[in-house]
């Protein structure tokens, strides 16, 4: 495998309202060499080492309450425990000891202002948000607690956050009370719902793992950058500069202060040169143009965006079997229609000489049923007939020969009729 190569700078700024700065950063190339610091210009592009590199960035709280004293115990914490001895081969093993570390110190962070805070009534009330990236091997491991954010951003993919703000907006929008993007226009954008310091309650940091690409830019910032510039604004920036790292950074800070400057500005980069997996072109329908959608997210939570081959392989072979389990299917259907078509020609072949042997013979035989059914109503007709007849020539008699024991008859008239009725 090759070498991985990265390029890294940062920057950070008062703003235009504040007069002192309360954000704090650091960044080391390189962890075998214990070595804190950034070239104004930018660093030229290095090789990964065996303990990788890692950025920092705190946004102190607290105002005259020592927001800038909470922000430096959070990176001076992060530099101590990763000084090259301490970062031993049980801690950078595997994915799970490395987020388990990071957790660790943001936790011994916090413990660590909440002590100052005790003992300093200077301090008290001071607390700080914290993001860093650790990246290491083909990963880049990402741990925040605050609205500190981690962004990715490449030119196929466009910007996409990574970390997800621990907020009273960020709350609203997740439990569907707000749209996403209402978000960043709303009044209490500022409220954040965990940080470094509170003594109500302790750090509660999130760790992701994210599966870098080359060309890929990953940038921390404080929310005097986020908090000014949209992400579509973050990510013009980027699109017009990159790759150049010293041009976005400035440009950023300057969008950020030409949007207000209400807050301190702190940002780090770094781009992996060389290395790493190619990234993918996303087109959607709202990438036309040369803008690149920022809605199109990539990163998986879960697996920080790391493609997984055996994820792939397995749905693969799924698909595969479903379509031999169709093709099987549908020949056995077939199979079962051609045969039942053939029993069912069979059957009217059977049936045919019942259905269509002499027909002149089952004319007949209709003929003669009727005929049968005719002759007992001409039968009974004739009877009544004859009856009929005898009847007259009895009342002819009766009329030529009257019988005096015979009483008239008086037909009731109309009317009598009606009336009885």
């Amino acid at each position: 495998m090759s070498k991985i190569k990265l390029s890294l700078t940062a920057l950070t700024n008062v703003g235009l309202v504040r007069t002192n700065n309360e954000d704090n950063f650091i960044v080391c190339q390189d962890l075998t060499t214990d070595n804190w610091f950034v070239p104004q210009e930018g660093s030229e592009p290095f090789e990964l080492g065996e303990n990788g590199s890692i950025m920092v960035v705190a946004d102190g709280m607290g105002g005259m309450n020592a927001g800038e004293v909470a922000s430096d115990i959070a990176v001076k914490t992060v530099k101590e425990f990763f000084a090259p001895e301490k970062l031993t081969q049980e801690i950078t093993a595997n994915p799970t000891a490395i987020q388990s570390y990071m957790k660790q110190v943001i936790i011994e962070a916090d413990n660590r202002i909440k002590s100052r805070s005790t003992t300093d009534i200077a301090t008290a009330g001071m607390g700080t948000t914290i993001v860093m990236a650790w990246t290491i091997v083909e990963d880049t491991y990402i741990a925040w607690c605050g609205d500190s954010r981690a962004y990715s951003y490449h030119p196929n993919s466009g910007l996409r956050q990574l970390s997800k703000d621990h907020s009273y907006v960020q709350e609203l929008v997740d439990a569907g009370k707000l749209l996403p993007e209402l978000a960043f226009d709303h009044p209490d954008s500022n409220i954040i719902t965990s940080s470094l310091g509170d003594m109500s309650k302790s750090a509660a940091p999130d760790v992701i793992s994210y599966h870098f690409h080359e060309g890929e830019i990953i940038l921390l910032c404080s929310d005097g950058l986020c908090g000014m510039l949209r992400d579509s604004e973050m990510e013009q920036v980027l699109q017009s500069y990159y790759p150049d790292l010293n041009q976005c950074k400035r440009n950023l800070i300057e969008g950020a202060l030409n949007a207000g400057g209400h807050d301190n500005v702190t940002l780090t980069m770094t781009m992996v040169v060389k290395g790493g997996e190619k990234m993918p072109k996303i087109i959607t329908a709202e990438s036309k143009g040369n803008a690149v959608s920022s809605t199109k997210m990539y990163a998986d939570e879960n697996t920080g965006g790391k493609p997984n081959k055996v994820r792939t392989i397995v749905v693969c072979a799924v698909i595969v079997a479903l379509l031999a389990v169709i093709g099987v299917l549908a020949t056995k259907l077939m199979h079962s229609k051609t045969q039942g078509e053939v029993e069912q020609e069979m059957q009217v072949t059977d049936s045919m000489p019942e259905q269509l042997v002499a027909p002149q013979q089952a004319d007949t035989n209709q003929v003669e049923k009727k005929e049968l059914q005719a002759k007992p109503k001409e039968d009974l007709k004739q009877r009544i007939l004859e009856e009929n007849g005898k009847e007259t020539t009895e009342n002819e008699d009766i009329n030529k020969k009257p019988n005096d024991k015979l009483t008239p008859i008086v037909k009731p008239t109309p009317e009598d009729t009606l009336t009885k009725k």
